[in-house]
């Protein structure tokens, strides 16, 4: 724990619980990990359907697990719906629990107030932001900071422009509430910490917001350190197939997978993650499997992974994993955005689809680039992404952060 700042508790508002597989739970381990360093005690509030199932890994620390369940409703619904109100589709599903949500803070900060302790508050992303400006007019002395893990109005850049005339429409009366919304919350906040150095240039460039520093990610580095080579003609990808992610995987299915077929026609692609199934297809050495829960006896059988994704925004965790577990990565440039690393040395950066299949192809035919290359990410991404990494950036600016709410505590 941070010296002088033993007396601020903080309460933060996240819409996964903490993990060691998934992109998003991730990225809230590694802030967790570093916010427990600084506050006395760490409310945690998990706005997710189901209850936090991993508390006694997280026994040794400060934290406070509190279950606010949300209701995750299907992306066309909270799209219809945001149709009319003014706060766009990603906030949706957090409305219902405004009430629980408020009434967390308050006993939280009363309690703290009788331990003779501050309080101060975090969303762990901006759509859950949409409690902000309730919240602020409430308790106008808490102190509040907003993680980016995306800049939203990037994340869905160019879905004003696909589809139907009626479906550009939707969207580009969509993306105009996200671009408000989130300058909004920006502007309210009194700190803006984008998960990467790439977010915080795209928040100046696109609406016109500084932020406050940047706390980036750690990875559990030991998980991917024994992950073995894989065979040398499979490759691999994870990741779930939604909306934005979808896209770029169905593209590369169509258009890179056959012309790599053609030059390596033993070469056999695994997929892994949601939506993944319906890629499934044995006569082009396609295999779909859908969720899976280990993503480590993934990578265990192929030796080049793809990212091929298109859109979005934030870390691409997916890359940074690939990368651990020495993998050649093959990517697009969305694909590696937030990445330390060097193209050409820790992975192959393809412009378009026929340069992603010359890239995939070279690697399936050169066992020997393929292993270099997956060795330099593997020490790059060690190097990059563990925890005392993180902590050198993180930490000062959470120190600035609970100064900030010591100075307010003690002048109300």
């Amino acid at each position: 724990m941070a010296r002088g700042r033993g007396e601020v508790e903080l309460i933060l508002v996240s819409p996964i619980w903490p993990g060691e597989t998934r992109g998003y739970a991730i990225a809230v381990r590694a802030s967790l990990r570093q916010y427990v360093k600084v506050f006395s005690r760490v409310h945690f509030l998990g706005l997710v359907e189901q209850p936090f199932q991993d508390m006694a890994s997280w026994k040794p620390w400060p934290v406070e697990w509190i279950h606010h369940p949300v209701v995750a409703r299907p992306k066309w619904f909270r799209f219809l719906k945001s149709l009319f109100i003014r706060l766009p589709a990603a906030t949706v599903r957090y409305a219902a629990a405004a009430a629980s949500v408020r009434e967390s803070v308050l006993r939280i900060r009363d309690e703290a107030r009788l331990r003779g302790r501050s309080v101060a508050l975090v969303f762990e992303d901006v759509p859950l932001a949409y409690f902000l400006p309730a919240l602020r007019r409430e308790f106008p002395e808490m102190r509040i900071a907003v993680r980016s893990h995306n800049v939203l109005v990037k994340a869905f850049d160019g879905c004003d422009r696909e589809g139907s005339l009626l479906e550009r429409l939707c969207w580009s009366i969509e993306l105009a509430k996200v671009r408000r919304f989130e300058q909004s919350i920006c502007c309210l906040a009194d700190r803006l910490w984008p998960i990467s150095a790439h977010d915080s240039q795209e928040y100046v460039q696109r609406l016109s917001v500084r932020s406050h520093g940047v706390v980036g990610v750690s990875l559990n580095t030991t998980r991917y350190a024994d992950v073995g080579s894989g065979d040398p003609l499979t490759v691999i990808h994870i990741g779930s197939a939604d909306l934005r992610k979808g896209r770029g995987l169905a593209e590369f299915v169509r258009r890179a997978w056959p012309a790599i077929r053609q030059q390596v026609p033993e070469a056999q692609l695994v997929l892994a993650g949601r939506g993944t199934e319906r890629f499934a297809d044995a006569a082009q050495g396609i295999q779909g499997l859908g969720f899976v829960s280990d993503d480590v006896s993934v990578l265990e059988k192929g030796r080049v992974f793809v990212n091929p994704q298109q859109i979005g925004s934030g870390v691409k965790l997916k890359s940074i994993v690939a990368m651990l577990a020495g993998k050649a990565l093959v990517t697009t440039p969305t694909g590696i955005e937030g990445v330390e690393g060097t193209d050409g040395e820790d992975f192959l950066v393809s412009r378009d689809f026929e340069a992603m299949a010359e890239h995939v192809g070279s690697l399936l035919k050169d066992e020997h680039l393929a292993m270099r290359l997956g060795q330099s990410a593997r020490a790059v991404a060690a190097a990059e992404y563990d925890e005392d990494a993180l902590a050198r950036a993180a930490v000062p600016l959470l120190e600035d952060f609970a100064g900030l709410v010591s100075a307010s505590g003690a002048s109300t």
